[in-house]
């Protein structure tokens, strides 16, 4: 009796674990299925608000993705598609912490993406790839340096700063000729850290910029920025005030007590500023101006102006000369190209790409036209008012200036669509 109770036992146990098993691994599957769900939800809800949300919010969505790791590494991979085209619907936010993943699938995608010249968020590429600039990456980031993006540029010199030697200091220097002053400054924080204290010339030159694009004070923009610079160097600007006119008599005071300051820690020779770095001589108010600035085409300036020049860039702009009695014909055209447009001053809605036109009228009042739009091509967006002004403000440019038409001819087809009959110029 005893041995049959005890081989009953034997085989209850035998059997017990085996009629647990599926319940146990019904509740296991259960919690793990639970888990996934409120990641995948997670997951869901960071990246609709990094690509939609508010502007406050997305890049805190952004940031939030790259502390859920692979989950959200892999996500991200699955959104970039095939190629650039398919990854821009992300954002920019969302492209510019790509390379926090460190996962190298990503990383080749936003290379592909700064490489991209249809790409609208270049930019937020190229300041994700520098956060961690590797090795085998320089010849990329020396492309960079050389984009046609002054934030492009200002992003790979970041990165250039890191290399030692002359791998590093022969770009920065080059940079301190750029036309845009974003990435002269840039180069110059840069170059001072690696102990090149003879570029501290150049923020100090601009506290005394005054200079203006129509109703855009640049000069005042600049002295804040240069300001920036140089108190993190001095410290105490001795009371230099940016929001203030260079010629300001507490200004000029400054200026004179931070330059012998800035004297004081240069080591070896003075070297000569290049003209586009250094204040200009005070540019008279223009008769038409357009400020274009796209995503994809980069920033122009130009100013047509008494005497028949042209003025391009910011700052210290290079002067060009158009044939003799060119702005008398120009403008009747820009003032009849406004008055058709009626009351409409603005087209399109905010976004990335920016074509703003000012025609100053004969009585000396300015009229502001904006076109707005975002990454999304709008071919249709510029008034057929305006399409004769385009041409003729092309057409007029001077024969050696064919570069500058291009780029006048490629930002105005980025915003609004082409000016002319043509598709841009060919590349022969």
């Amino acid at each position: 009796m005893r041995t049959a109770f005890v081989t009953v036992l034997a085989l209850v146990f035998a059997a017990w674990p085996w009629r647990l098993a599926p319940a146990h691994q019904e509740a296991s599957d259960g919690g793990v299925a639970t888990e996934q769900a409120e990641l995948e939800s997670k997951l869901d809800r960071f990246v609709d608000l990094a690509m939609n949300g508010a502007p406050a919010v997305r890049p805190q969505a952004a940031d939030r993705l790259t502390r859920m790791g692979a989950a959200a590494a892999e996500r991200l991979l699955a959104e970039c598609g095939e190629g650039p085209a398919d990854m821009a619907h992300l954002g920019t936010d969302l492209v510019e912490v790509l390379a926090r993943f460190d996962e190298p699938r990503l990383r080749a995608k936003l290379w592909e993406a700064a490489a991209d010249a249809d790409f609208p968020w270049r930019p937020a590429a190229a300041r994700s790839l520098a956060i961690t600039p590797l090795e085998r990456e320089r010849e990329g980031f020396l492309d960079l340096t050389q984009d046609r993006l002054a934030a492009v540029r200002v992003a790979a010199l970041s990165a250039v700063g890191t290399w030692e030697g002359d791998a590093g200091e022969r770009p920065l220097t080059e940079a301190l000729r750029d036309e845009d002053d974003r990435v002269r400054r840039a180069a110059a924080e840069q170059l001072y850290a690696r102990g090149a204290t003879w570029v501290l010339r150049y923020p100090l030159e601009e506290l005394s910029r005054a200079d203006h694009f129509f109703d855009i004070d640049t000069g005042r923009i600049a002295r804040f920025q240069a300001a920036r610079v140089l108190r993190g160097v001095l410290g105490d600007l001795d009371g230099y005030q940016p929001q203030l006119p260079p010629d300001d008599p507490t200004n000029l005071a400054a200026i004179a007590t931070i330059t012998e300051r800035v004297r004081a820690l240069i080591d070896g020779p003075a070297r000569e500023l290049p003209a586009v770095a250094r204040v200009g001589e005070p540019v008279p108010a223009g008769t038409i101006g357009l400020e274009l600035r796209s995503c994809r085409a980069g920033e122009l300036f130009l100013q047509w102006g008494p005497g028949d020049v042209l003025y391009v860039g910011l700052g210290n702009p290079r002067r060009v000369s158009l044939a003799d009695g060119h702005l008398d014909e120009l403008a009747p055209i820009a003032e009849a190209a406004a008055l058709q447009l009626g009351d409409a001053r603005v087209f399109g809605e905010p976004g990335c790409d920016l074509e703003c036109l000012r025609v100053t009228r004969a009585d000396g009042t300015v009229e502001t036209i904006y076109m707005r739009k975002g990454p999304e091509a709008r071919p249709d967006l510029r008034p057929a008012a305006l399409d004769g002004l385009m041409r003729a403000l092309l057409g007029g440019l001077p024969p050696g200036e064919e570069a500058l038409a291009r780029r006048l001819r490629d930002a105005l087809t980025a915003v609004g669509g082409p000016p002319d009959d043509s598709d841009g110029l060919s590349d022969d």
